[in-house]
């Protein structure tokens, strides 16, 4: 097969890791002739559809090859559950506020990013020819947070509402710059209960701890990075001389990763204020997953045939067109147990957050925030 082709099916295999389908299946190319095709070319050289139909299955086969030598199967399956749990981990926090106790509102903007098989990849366990067990994922998203009672409900049951706040968080953003598309939509709603009330140790909150919260919801985050170039592949067959026939298929390619996550976390947190304008806070949780990745990996278009007789071009057509879809789906966990901590600089009802989180299955994230809470 021809060099170039290999190398240019390598890169796409290995660059962006997502080329690769279900192991065992059948028809990962799909193609169509054009109906005059064998008319066309038997007419130029008797019984040449035959060889060139042969030589079309040939590079396409050669292709597949290519491609499964290049990335093992379970691979991309790894790659693709670890960019699922890293989606789940980029979502986790945008939508609460650990720190800040308020009493009335709280408004502000936050973004996150999420990491899962960080630790395989910095210690180098990845095999030759193979993709890291390595996902990573981006979110951001605008909050707004108000105390129950200050929008008029009622205690009910058991709950005060006084200690009750109630979150909702959304953004989408997108991107296109040439060949390059990213993507990402978040959205989120929670409620958050102060169960033990916060306490003033010293005054004028030089040490000021701000009691035990637990809070539940939902959050969403979607997330799409594409990879889009066009290429053209050449096959050149001499066995039937004077007669040269040239097989190229002009395509259009692209790779990327499209992720969905739903989780409803369960957390308790608290925080402790000193010398008023630090604040550090922690807690303890429990995700609830659904969602999926799924990597984009197509390739498609036309081909066409030059037939040539010493050098004189007797025919070019274009025969009909070739299809290679070689996409998966993995998901996340169903469950996972994560700690987190941050550290909060308060300017007067003016916030800036920094925190941080692990969980289970080698999963971290890191969040930043800017908020305003009174």
């Amino acid at each position: 097969m021809n060099v170039r082709v290999k190398l240019v099916v390598f890169f796409i295999a290995f660059a962006v890791g997502t080329l690769w389908a279900s192991p065992g299946t059948e028809g990962r190319f799909r193609y169509s002739l054009r109906s005059d095709l064998q008319s066309t070319l038997d007419s130029t050289v008797p019984g040449l559809y035959t060889q060139v139909e042969a030589e079309l299955l040939s590079v396409l086969n050669t292709l597949d090859a290519d491609v499964e030598t290049s990335i093992p199967a379970d691979t991309q399956t790894n790659f693709l559950k670890s960019m699922a749990s890293s989606g789940v981990g980029a979502s986790r926090g945008l939508g609460l506020d650990y720190a800040s106790n308020p009493d009335i509102f709280t408004v502000g903007f936050g973004l996150g990013a999420g990491t899962t098989g960080l630790t395989d990849l910095i210690n180098g366990n990845v095999a030759e020819n193979a993709l890291p067990s390595f996902g990573a994922a981006a979110g951001m998203s605008a909050v707004v947070g108000l105390n129950a009672r200050r929008v008029g409900l009622k205690d009910f049951w058991k709950i005060k509402t006084n200690r009750l706040n109630l979150y909702l968080n959304v953004m989408s953003y997108s991107l296109n710059v040439d060949k390059f598309r990213f993507s990402t939509f978040s959205l989120g709603a929670h409620g958050q209960y102060k169960i033990i009330p916060q306490k003033a140790i010293l005054p004028f909150k030089m040490l000021h701890w701000g009691g035990v919260d637990v809070s539940t919801g939902f959050d969403y985050l979607s997330m799409e990075v594409l990879f889009q170039n066009k290429y053209s592949f050449t096959e050149v067959d001499t066995s039937n001389p004077p007669y040269t026939t040239k097989i190229r298929w002009d395509v259009t390619g692209r790779v990327g990763a499209d992720t969905g996550v739903f989780t409803i976390p369960i957390e308790a947190s608290t925080n402790l204020q000193f010398l008023y304008i630090f604040t550090l806070f922690g807690g303890l949780g429990l995700d609830l997953n659904l969602g999926s990745t799924s990597s984009i990996a197509d390739v498609g278009g036309d081909f066409s045939y030059i037939v040539s007789n010493a050098g004189t071009v007797q025919a070019e057509v274009i025969g009909g067109n070739a299809t290679l879809d070689l996409s998966e789906t993995q998901h996340p966990p169903i469950v996972d147990l994560r700690a987190f901590a941050g550290i909060q600089m308060n300017i007067w009802a003016l916030k800036l957050v920094l925190s941080g989180g692990w969980a289970t299955g080698d999963t971290y994230n890191i969040n930043m925030f800017f908020r305003v809470a009174y």
